[in-house]
């Protein structure tokens, strides 16, 4: 359906109507007597010096009117309506600080209450980690007010920065530019959690080329293989459920081949694919964990230094330890001034302004050819 920015202006179509009644009524053929013979020989005379139908306005006529019409058009303004109720995205932070306990509740309980208060229409929430982030949910997942296992870091806000976004945080390390704010404020200057030394390692995947990589980078960066149920930085564990498949897995200086479980991608937490193929993911990374498709048999060929250094980036990104930036300053942020999310509009007054001038000049031009 079109919309019109200014309905009122479409009175002016009036204006090439009348036009339109002048012109025809000028090129109306004039009363002629049928009195005589003498007057119908003069009629026939004349008809066959201008046999040209004088009733027809002429082309230029033409252009004029259809120009007017557009320009009649640009006036009022037509254009698509806007989808007016896309929902805002909240971007959920599910760090570790949001978890803390100030008053009677979590950080993210007071932020969730402050968000239904200022927001009281439709939301889509997601969950974000450094720069992983979930599926979007149109209800907040009760799941989420219990402290997520892994090691879940600040997002990256800059990635999320975006009309109609909404980050609730009780930190940010930069301020929005475009996103509006929810922010619950905290006491303490920041929030350490030490970084852990302790990781898993499925003991079937010790001889398997990924296995080997894990180990050595344990080795050269100080990580402890844990032998009993405390926390861990990170969980490298063999997919036990998924259909089996052939795979090959082509790096710059390397393959590896053999076969792999069909991986499902989770809905509820952050994830990424680490090795893939084609059919799937190989090794999906969520926070403080790798879900590991390859299984035992896999064969690598080429340089298995490069592919041990490969490996050994993921695993320095996946395990870094985690620090809260600098906590903003008020205990509640309230929302800025971008407005929900819409679909742009799409107007076609300047079209129809367009087609206005260039039908003006061809009327211009068709009349100095007598057209």
């Amino acid at each position: 359906m079109i919309e019109f920015d200014s309905p009122l202006a479409l009175a002016t179509l009036v204006v090439p109507f009348v036009v339109a009644l002048a012109l025809l009524a000028a090129r109306r053929p004039p009363l002629a007597s049928t009195g005589t013979l003498e007057v119908w020989r003069e009629v026939s005379a004349e008809a066959a010096v201008q046999p040209r139908r004088r009733g027809a306005p002429p082309l230029s006529a033409w252009a004029l009117i259809a120009g007017l019409c557009a320009a009649s058009l640009a006036l009022a303004g037509p254009r698509l309506p806007s989808a007016r109720n896309a929902p805002w995205r909240v971007v959920v932070d599910r760090s570790p600080s949001m978890y803390e306990r100030d008053g009677g509740g979590t950080r993210l309980d007071r932020a969730l209450a402050t968000l239904r208060e200022q927001v009281p229409t439709s939301l889509e929430y997601v969950a974000a980690s450094a720069d992983f982030a979930t599926a979007a949910f149109s209800e907040f997942p009760e799941e989420w007010r219990r402290a997520p296992a892994g090691d879940w870091r600040e997002p990256d806000w800059s990635a999320l920065d975006d009309v109609g976004v909404l980050w609730l945080t009780d930190t940010a390390s930069r301020a929005p530019e475009r996103a509006s704010l929810i922010a619950v404020g905290r006491d303490s200057a920041s929030s350490v959690r030490p970084q852990l030394r302790r990781f898993v390692l499925d003991p079937v995947l010790d001889p398997t080329p990924l296995g080997r990589a894990v180990l050595a980078w344990a080795e050269a960066r100080g990580y402890e293989r844990a032998t009993d149920a405390r926390p861990v930085a990170l969980s490298v564990l063999l997919a036990t459920s998924g259909a089996e498949r052939p795979m090959r897995c082509e790096g710059g200086a390397w393959t590896l081949s053999g076969s792999a479980r069909r991986l499902e991608v989770p809905l509820d937490a952050p994830s990424e694919a680490l090795l893939s193929t084609e059919d799937g993911a190989l090794v999906l990374a969520r926070p403080g964990r790798w879900d590991v498709g390859l299984l035992p048999g896999c064969r690598l060929e080429g340089d298995d230094l490069a592919f041990a250094l490969d490996v050994a980036g993921k695993l320095d990104r996946a395990a870094v330890g985690y620090e809260d930036s600098t906590p903003l300053s008020a205990p509640t942020i309230a929302l800025g001034s971008p407005a929900p999310p819409s679909r742009p509009q799409r107007s076609y007054a300047a079209l129809l302004a367009t087609l206005s001038a260039l039908l003006a000049g061809l009327s211009l031009a068709l009349r100095e050819r007598g057209a």
